[in-house]
Formats: structure tokens, C-alpha cells, sequence
């Protein structure tokens, strides 16, 4: 019985992992821009965002994310849109949670993949968000007994989660702010562990062997 809660965790945990996250809120493309008008995006972004986050100063000061706007506003009258994008995505970068960030626009080329650390090399993988899958493998081995196989999961199980969004009034950027605070596990703030720790390697990832699954079929 316990092998089975493993099995069907694992295969849950996939599911939660990979399912896209469906909204008609769409990114738009980037509009002509001016320096006047990224700057009152930049005062905008400076002014809502701890307005609506939790606690936009959990990490950063506010001394701290001033200076970076006031150095970004000044930039504006010679930097090009490409940068005033990379200042915008260090800002909320700074705010220091996975769900607070800016949305690249859609009239930008992109490639949907993120760069995972496999065995000291590196490997091409689909991005997925793992605030969800957290929560998941929590509940399962609290609730459910159940046995955690893979790997250490990268998010912190007390932290910044429950995004909303806001557009940029010119630039008509989306921007995702945290809304609430959760601690799953009140006084470890620890990554979540495994309980039978699998890491897989760059030969079986060529090999297209998943270690985890066979482990678990083996049991």
C-alpha cells in the first residue's frame, strides 16, 4: 500500500509540475516606448508594487530598491528598450520570491525552455513552477504517510506565494507580485528533502532513463 501512495505521488507531483497555468490575461506586445514614458512605468512599478505585495521588503530595503529605480529613471534617456526591460526584471527580481517578476512581452523572441544543473553539466528543460508541488509533497507526507523520492525541491516551504498581477500604464508590461505568506512548515525553513534522495545523471538523461520512476517500480 505504501509503494502505491508513492507511485501515484510521484505521478501527481508530474501532473502538478507540468500543467500550464491557463489565463486569457495574456502578455501584449511592447508598444513604442520614449524615456518619458518608461520613467512613469518606473514610477508606477516603484509606487504599486509594495502597495500590493505582502511584504516587498523581505529581502531588498526599501533604500535599497529606491536607489535601483532612481539609477534606472536616469538611465532611460539613452538606454534601449531591451535594457529598460533587464532594469525592470532586476527590480522585481530584488523583491526575492519566485512569484514576483515582469512578463516579458509577447513581441519578443523567446524560447520556452529554463537551464537545469544535472551532474555538474547542463541540461535543457521545460520551466515549471514548483510552489504547488511543494504544498503537494508536504500534504502527502504529512497527511498521507507517503514516501518523497527525487530530488531536494527548490523552493523554501515558508515563503512568498498566492500571485497577483498589474500592467505598466505605457509599456502595458504584466507584472506578478506576491499577495500572501505561507509556512507550510512553521520553524524549518529548510528545503524539503526526500526521503529517498535520486539524483539523475547526464547519461541516463541522454538515454532518456528516468532513475526516479524505476526506482519507485522496483519497490
Amino acid at each position: 500500500m505504501r509503494h502505491r501512495i508513492a507511485l501515484f505521488l510521484f505521478l501527481f507531483l508530474v501532473l502538478a509540475a507540468f500543467l500550464p497555468v491557463l489565463s486569457d490575461d495574456k502578455p501584449e506586445p511592447l508598444p513604442p516606448m520614449t524615456a518619458e514614458r518608461w520613467r512613469e512605468d518606473l514610477d508606477f512599478l516603484a509606487r504599486e508594487l509594495p502597495k500590493r505585495h505582502k511584504n516587498a521588503f523581505h529581502t531588498v530595503t526599501k533604500e535599497q530598491f529606491t536607489a535601483e529605480v532612481t539609477a534606472l529613471r536616469e538611465k532611460a534617456g539613452e538606454a534601449g528598450d531591451d535594457a529598460m526591460l533587464v532594469g525592470l526584471m532586476r527590480l522585481t527580481a530584488m523583491v526575492g520570491d519566485g512569484h514576483t517578476n515582469v512578463h516579458l512581452p509577447s513581441s519578443l523572441h523567446q524560447l520556452p525552455l529554463s537551464v537545469t544543473l544535472v551532474e555538474g553539466v547542463h541540461r535543457v528543460v521545460r520551466g515549471a513552477d514548483a510552489a504547488a508541488a511543494l504544498k503537494n509533497a508536504i500534504d502527502f507526507r504529512e497527511l498521507a504517510h507517503a514516501t518523497l523520492v527525487g530530488e531536494p525541491i527548490g523552493e523554501r516551504p515558508n515563503s512568498y506565494s498566492e500571485n497577483d498581477e498589474m500592467r505598466l500604464p505605457h509599456s502595458r508590461l504584466q507584472v506578478s507580485y506576491s499577495t500572501r505568506y505561507y509556512a507550510f512548515l512553521p520553524g524549518k525553513d529548510g528545503l524539503v528533502t526526500p526521503d529517498k534522495e535520486i539524483k539523475p545523471t547526464w547519461a541516463e538523461w541522454l538515454a532518456g532513463v528516468d532513475p526516479v520512476l524505476e526506482w519507485i517500480l522496483s519497490q
